[in-house]
Parts: C-alpha cells; sequence; structure tokens
C-alpha cells in the first residue's frame, strides 16, 4: 500500500482550528482503473475508469473517451455535443479506430456542464445546516460510526475479514512501514491532539463465537435498483437525479433505522464531538464496487438533508459512502482520510475539466491525490 503523504497547512489549520461541514458532495478522484464491460455480441472491453463523484468516465488505453447507447446497450467512442455533454459517435469500440475517425482524444464535456453537475449534488440552501466556529474544538477523541449494507439478491457484503477492515480504521500498534490507519493518520498529522475512531457495526465480536466475517444490514430491494435505467439491461434503474438522490437516501434511511432497531450504538457512546446536534461521520460501506456508468454506487461523501433520521437522538447528516469491493486502490486508508478530511472542512484540491495538465498539490495533499 501506498504511503499517505502528510497534509498541507490548509488541513493542519482545520484540525486546530472549527469542525463544520460542506454543502456539496465530494469523492476521491481515481485515475485509470481497470475496468471489464462487455458488448451486447458478448465481445469483451478491457476499459479503464477515471474520474470522481461529479463526473467519471469510461476511456481505452489510447485516452479515447467510451460512452454507452442507452437505447442499444452498444459501447462507442464519444463526441461532444452542442449542449456540452458527450455522446455516442458512430464509431463502436472494439470494431471501429478512433485515430483513423479523427475522434479527439481525452475528450471532455464543457467546462459550463461539468459546472451544472458539480452543483447537482449542492445542498439546497434551506437545508443547510449553520456551523458555528468553535476554536480548539479538534481534540480529544472524533467516533466514526461505520455501517456495512448488502442489498437483497446478495448473500454477504465483502469477502474481506471483519479483522482486516476494523485494521484500516483503527490500527494503532503496527509498527510495519505498510501497517496504516485512518486512525494512525490523524492522531500523527494532527501531532497527537485529535483521535478517530472507528466503530464497526454490527461487530461481530459481541456476539460469541467470533466468527471473522463482516455482518451487515441486507436491504429489502436488489443491487440493480441502485443502478441507473437502461432499457438494454436495467429497466428497474432510476431515472433522473431525483429519483437517484430519494433512492439512496432511503436505503441509508432503512439501514439506520436497522441499526436503531438492534440498539447497536450505545447510548454511552459520544457521537456529536461538536456538539451541535448531528452525528460527528458515519462511513456506509455498500456491497460490489464500481462500473462505468454507476452514479449512485461511487465513493462518495454528502449530506442526509431532505429527512431527518436519528441516532440515539442525534441527527444523521454528514456520511461518507464508500463500495466494499471496489479494491486498495479505492477502499483503502487514504481514500477513508481524504473522505474524513472532507467532513473536517477541507475541499477537493484536483482539477478534471478542460485545463487536465493542471496540477495543484500532486501526492504532497490528500485532497489532490
Amino acid at each position: 500500500m501506498k504511503r499517505i503523504m502528510p497534509l498541507s497547512l490548509i488541513m493542519l489549520t482545520l484540525l486546530v482550528g472549527q469542525l463544520f461541514i460542506d454543502n456539496s458532495a465530494a469523492a476521491a478522484p481515481v485515475r485509470n482503473l481497470p475496468a471489464v464491460v462487455v458488448q451486447p455480441n458478448g465481445d469483451t472491453l478491457h476499459l479503464f475508469l477515471s474520474g470522481d463523484e461529479y463526473y467519471h468516465y469510461l476511456h481505452d488505453a489510447r485516452g479515447f473517451v467510451v460512452v454507452r447507447n442507452l437505447i442499444t446497450g452498444i459501447y462507442h467512442y464519444a463526441v461532444r455535443d452542442t449542449s456540452g455533454a458527450l455522446v455516442p459517435s458512430p464509431y463502436v469500440v472494439g470494431v471501429d479506430n478512433p485515430l483513423l475517425a479523427g475522434l479527439e482524444r481525452g475528450i471532455m464535456p464543457s467546462r459550463e456542464w461539468l459546472r451544472a453537475r458539480h452543483h447537482r449534488f449542492d445542498v439546497p440552501e434551506a437545508y443547510r445546516i449553520a456551523r458555528p466556529k468553535t476554536s480548539g474544538i479538534n481534540h480529544g477523541q472524533l467516533n466514526n460510526l461505520v455501517i456495512f449494507i448488502r442489498f437483497s439478491d446478495e448473500a454477504r457484503v465483502t469477502t474481506q475479514s471483519f479483522s482486516s477492515i476494523e485494521s484500516m480504521f483503527n490500527d494503532s500498534t503496527s509498527t510495519a512501514p505498510d501497517a496504516i490507519s485512518m486512525y494512525r493518520y490523524f492522531r500523527d498529522d494532527s501531532y497527537g491532539k485529535l483521535s478517530v475512531l472507528s466503530h464497526l457495526l454490527p461487530d461481530p465480536r459481541d456476539n460469541p463465537p467470533f466468527v471473522d466475517s463482516v455482518l451487515s444490514y441486507q436491504d429489502t430491494l436488489p443491487r440493480a435498483y441502485y443502478e441507473p435505467y437502461n432499457t438494454f439491461s436495467n429497466p428497474i434503474g432510476y431515472v433522473d437525479d431525483d429519483e437517484r438522490q430519494d433512492r439512496e437516501f432511503t436505503l441509508l434511511q432503512s439501514a439506520v433505522n436497522w441499526l436503531n432497531a438492534q440498539q447497536l450504538v450505545p447510548s454511552t457512546l459520544d457521537i456529536d464531538f461538536d456538539n451541535d446536534g448531528t452525528v460527528d461521520n458515519i462511513v456506509f460501506v455498500v456491497s460490489g464496487t464500481y462500473n462505468g456508468w454507476n452514479d449512485l454506487l461511487w465513493p462518495h461523501q454528502w449530506s442526509l438533508y431532505d429527512r431527518t433520521v436519528t441516532i440515539n437522538g442525534k441527527r444523521v447528516y454528514t456520511f461518507n459512502l464508500q463500495l466494499a469491493e471496489s479494491g486498495s486502490h479505492y477502499f483503502s486508508v487514504s481514500t477513508f482520510c481524504h473522505e474524513m478530511t472532507h467532513t473536517l472542512g477541507a475541499p477537493d484540491l484536483y482539477h478534471y475539466d478542460n485545463y487536465r495538465n493542471v496540477s495543484t498539490a500532486g501526492a504532497w495533499d490528500i485532497m489532490h491525490s
């Protein structure tokens, strides 16, 4: 596993200053993740996936962007239409040569289209929670809740052991260079002033005999319900952003209701570190991994803003969503730290619009790379 680089002065300032929550979604960026998709005729395509929560896209090894025709299900090379969006060209991936067709390598939507996509995840003004500045509040222990979720057509949430995931969040004793955790990251970066301790729920150690496997909430609906609608392959999927949001928030609400019914969070546990009436942070770890067209099932940080859901009288608001089988490149300590740093208030520092060669901090700051 890569060693996590130190945070910039931005994060150091936040750690000794205020604890607050941003009013938009956020996510860690990825580049060139392997992705295998299948054409309707059975041809297998070995592609790559790059982007973040706001905009992620498939592309081939040469950098030509790939999009799927939602009517036929066929993967085509992309072109930009008059609205600035990317749409299928006549050229089919695996059949046609995009170089000979004169297509643009690394084509991106227009800046205006990307800006609109970014703002679709903003929390509406009426639902925003004000955050008073509280100097010096980030000293002590912040308790982070982690809930595991699988769908009605799945037997388990992950093949990983409970102890291995728990170590990623909480390891505080290992000395090997690659033995790192989110707990150690924030402890070290704050010079011992802030501890972020994660509570993985349900905890199989509470029900002896201990079996080292992850327990989870099982939803009443299948995975496809939480993926985009497609006439070719997914007629039960969501059709627009409003439906996507409602399905995601309802899923998380159901998981929290199940958690409360099982009384899994002790009333003595301080889950409101800054005393603002909300749960400081909650991570929903969902089964499976990403693919090239999922929007909901993609790691991100957001706010459960349009309904009141509580744990021990504290409102669930800020949350992270992670995918349990997305691999060490994404279901990783570095991603956990990136998302938790969003919860502490830091912004993303990377670019992904038409100026793709701009690099602000690179590997020197966890909010960029």
